[in-house]
């Protein structure tokens, strides 16, 4: 196991401590001084059990906290206590040891406990109360009085190493803050560039009149850059979520060759835009279908292409997709004739935040953290990766992640039926409300649902949707969560107060796995992530439907 090495000093410091205040007791025993000898068994148990349970941090802080109390304590009260001037300087010292070793963040307890130790000491001074050890305390070596040396020894060395801590997360704050102000920049061209497109193609289709088939190609690839656009802002909140561990993603059965083409587009036209030959193949013994994490293949296949996009300047990018001969495995190829990796890189590629050019002016921009995300992923799929390279000599990327054939696949209509609007469904009769404090958001969904020939009405806040609801039925609600006066949550709160069973659906940006479980618990039925597809929409009304008409038919 790796120990980091600031906390390995601390524990050796805290080891020299118990030997010496061990050396002690021997002598505390042999003069029967009986407070030193309870002080120093509270002390060598809480800073014993302390060092052999170090790695328990909230454990360690209060067994330290006490165990040097003691220590302190122990040492001045025998000692003469505010009668004698050097227990400020054993104040001073159990503060800053303290501080060191419990972390600076400890310092409200550290200074709670300095302040009832000062009380100790007064109450001691008031009561007259003394156990004066100076018989076998007054040794001089040097002309220095050992005991207090060796405190202010203690305590100098607590001061520098605590400096120096210090100044290893001032520096290590900097280096944050650096690599956020990059993230946010190309995090900011990552966004700007698909809204460009959109923006673009939005322009055209209203100023130009233009054939059906480009009509078409327009709108194909303006809802691509979307879907883009949207994988972008989920691999950010990605981060978030593989760092508290709260990232799920159960596999599912999906078209490997579509996710594929869909996830590709955008590197290949910029692959293209280089000059860059680009090329995707898939082996025959591809399944139609498998199981697999669909949202990790995604994000490990948009990190790896775009990579390999961004540091070539000549030649192509070859992508390779196939299984293993034991059917177990998806391997995924990405070559490139790009810059290459030197050697000594190839294991530091997957830290976080590292990048091959450190130079404060970088050719390739980016954030450092994509191939971080690919390695955390991958050891959450039980996948590995493997990366062949040699400088100016292109890359080659291999990766195996898990799968599970689907043994009756379903008929993916998605390549058949890219070009064609989603199948409306009859919800004839089906009355809705909806509660959305955006006009737009709001207009898109009653368009939707006019189509379905959905009988609907309309409230921008949860007060509005109260009144409606005092005297109107509705056989579903859609709400959003984020409203003025009244928000989605308060709104499920009062209609739960009285109704139990009218199906209520959450439609939210604020969908991180926290917040989705706070909105079931809060009695939504469904939660819909936005931006949601039109055909996502209605297979949830649809599934309502069927629930509430089996339950009528019984």
């Amino acid at each position: 196991m790796y120990h980091h090495p600031a906390l390995t000093i601390k524990r050796v410091y805290l080891l020299i401590m118990l030997i010496i205040r061990a050396v002690f007791f021997v002598f505390d025993v042999q003069y029967d001084m009986t407070f030193r000898i309870v002080s120093g068994v509270l002390t060598l148990s809480c800073l014993g059990a302390a060092f052999y349970y170090y790695h328990n941090a909230s454990f360690r802080t209060y067994l330290l906290l006490v165990g040097f109390f003691s220590y302190s304590l122990g040492n001045i009260l025998t000692s003469g206590g505010l009668t004698n001037s050097n227990s400020a300087l054993y104040i001073l010292a159990f503060s800053i040891i303290s501080l060191w070793l419990m972390g600076i963040h400890h310092y409200r307890l550290v200074f709670k406990a300095t302040v009832i130790l000062i009380a100790f000491l007064v109450l001691q001074f008031v009561t007259g109360f003394t156990e004066n050890l100076q018989s076998y305390y007054d040794v001089v070596l040097m002309g220095l009085p050992v005991r207090e040396s060796m405190v202010l020894i203690a305590l100098l060395i607590a001061l520098l190493l605590i400096a120096k801590d210090y100044s290893q997360k001032s520096r290590e704050l900097f280096e944050i803050n650096h690599k956020q102000e990059q993230f946010i920049t190309h995090l900011n061209h990552e966004i700007r560039n698909p809204l460009q497109g959109i923006k673009g193609v939005l322009d055209v289709l209203s100023h130009h009149e233009i054939s059906a088939s480009r009509y078409q190609f327009l709108l194909r690839n303006v809802i691509r850059t979307t879907e883009h656009l949207n994988d972008t802002i989920d691999g950010v909140l990605n981060i978030k979520q593989l760092r508290s561990g709260n990232f799920i993603d159960t596999p599912i059965p999906v078209n490997i060759r579509d996710v594929t083409s869909k996830t590709l587009f955008i590197y290949e036209e910029q692959a293209h835009q280089k000059g860059l030959s680009f090329d995707v193949q898939f082996h025959d013994n591809l399944p139609e279908q498998v199981f697999v994490a669909q949202k990790s293949f995604k994000i490990i296949l948009s990190n790896i292409v775009g990579n390999a996009v961004k540091f070539t300047s000549e030649g192509g990018i070859k992508v390779q997709i196939e299984t293993d001969l034991e059917h177990k495995n998806i391997i995924l190829k990405v070559e490139d004739t790009g810059i290459g990796i030197l050697d000594e890189y190839t294991d530091q590629i997957f830290e976080q935040y590292f990048q091959i050019e450190q130079s404060s002016t970088k050719k390739y921009q980016g954030t450092g953290l994509g191939l971080s995300i690919v390695k955390q992923l991958l050891n959450e799929l039980a996948g590995a990766i493997d990366v062949k390279s040699s400088k100016n000599g292109g890359s080659v990327f291999q990766i195996t992640i898990p799968y599970k054939r689907v043994r009756k696949p379903k008929q993916d209509s998605l390549s058949d039926t890219e070009n064609d609007a989603p199948a409306l469904p009859n919800l004839a009769g089906v009355s809705v409300l909806i509660v959305e404090d955006n006009f737009i958001n709001r207009t898109i969904l009653k368009e939707q649902l006019i189509a379905c020939a959905v009988n609907i009405k309309e409230a921008e806040n949860g007060e509005e949707a109260l009144e409606l609801l005092d005297f109107h039925h509705f056989d579903i609600v859609l709400s959003d969560i984020a409203m003025p006066k009244l928000d989605g949550l308060g709104l499920i709160n009062k209609i739960r107060e009285t109704d139990a069973t009218t199906p209520v659906i959450a439609i939210s940006g604020n969908t991180m796995p926290d917040e989705v479980r706070s909105y079931y618990d809060a009695g939504f039925n469904y939660v819909l992530s936005k931006p949601y597809t039109t055909e996502k929409l209605y297979d949830v009304i649809i599934k309502i439907r069927k629930k509430q008409l089996h339950s009528f038919g019984q």
